[in-house]
């Protein structure tokens, strides 16, 4: 996720440098035809603008979907923080009398899934930064899995059931924190779909080609005059078109270990954080900070 209040010149840069060089390119050579064959080129301007108008519906409407899904991903681990805490918060009222390294099996379990989501939907290694939680038959039970942080909540739910049994808990409370396992595995799955779903390569594909054709023909038509205002023009509607089209892009696809990602390593350590405060733990790590304008 990127921080800074505007986007970094260098970032911008790498993006777009090489179609704003070839739509400067072309504008120039578009206002040199028309400077040396004004007689021969006629091209008139209702098409283009038509297109034009179309072009921004479709285009408007694609950044829309594109981020709906985005800010559907960061909802999603938003709740993913809220549960996190409220189920750590049953785990210490229900159970006071339990020992404390219990206790702490729950929480180091729980700030495990966490991590182990993140990697799962980044399709990182998925023991790592998840390791530390578990000892090491747990983690290499847990790894033989195909869908690790599933497998989680699963010991995590029969870890309270045998609590239950042993007395420590009743079965209405038992229930309750079922409940919240419940709606961290509708997160899960809600993140998940978002992750398998990918955005339609044919609208994609379209739309990007369709910018692409308005960006290269424009300089043709705004440079009817043979005037050599033509080319900042051309080379700054063209740019904004494809900014507007990299955008829907960058941000489709949420979960990918980019620098538009929802900041998923920051939103785990704070929950990390929080969760062992909670228990009153020692040796807390420190939030993530952005690193250039960046936090992932």
């Amino acid at each position: 996720m990127i921080t800074y209040d505007g986007l970094p010149a260098k970032l911008v840069l790498k993006v777009v440098w090489k179609r704003t060089a070839l739509l400067f390119i072309v504008s120039v050579i578009a206002v040199v035809l028309y400077r040396l064959y004004d007689d021969i080129i006629h091209i008139t301007n209702t098409p283009i603008s038509i297109f034009g108008t179309v072009l921004a519906i479709v285009l408007g409407f694609r950044v829309n979907n594109a981020y709906q899904r985005w800010w559907e991903a960061r909802k999603l681990w938003g709740k993913i923080v809220n549960e996190s805490r409220s189920v750590t918060r049953q785990l210490i009222s229900f159970i006071p009398d339990v020992s404390p390294e219990v206790r702490k099996q729950l929480v180091y379990r729980h700030v495990g899934y966490c991590y182990a989501l993140r990697n799962h939907l980044r399709k990182l290694p998925l023991d790592t930064d998840v390791r530390p939680y578990f000892d090491d038959r747990e983690m290499e039970r847990h790894l033989k899995r195909a869908n690790v942080p599933n497998s989680i909540i699963e010991r995590q739910s029969l870890h309270i059931a045998e609590l239950c049994t042993a007395g420590a808990l009743n079965h209405f409370q038992q229930m309750q924190l079922e409940d919240r396992f419940t709606t961290l595995i509708d997160c899960q799955g809600g993140c998940e779909r978002i992750k398998n779903t990918v955005f339609p390569h044919d609208y994609q594909f379209y739309s990007t080609f369709f910018v692409n054709v308005f960006s290269f023909a424009l300089p043709f038509v705004i440079a009817s005059d043979g005037s050599w205002q033509a080319i900042p023009w051309t080379v700054f509607l063209g740019f904004s078109l494809g900014a507007l089209d990299h955008l829907a892009r960058a941000i489709e696809q949420p979960f990918e270990n980019r620098v538009n990602d929802t900041a998923m390593s920051a939103i785990s350590r704070t929950i990390e954080i929080d969760l062992r405060q909670m228990i009153q733990d020692a040796g807390l790590p420190e939030p993530l900070t952005p690193k250039n304008g960046v936090l992932l």
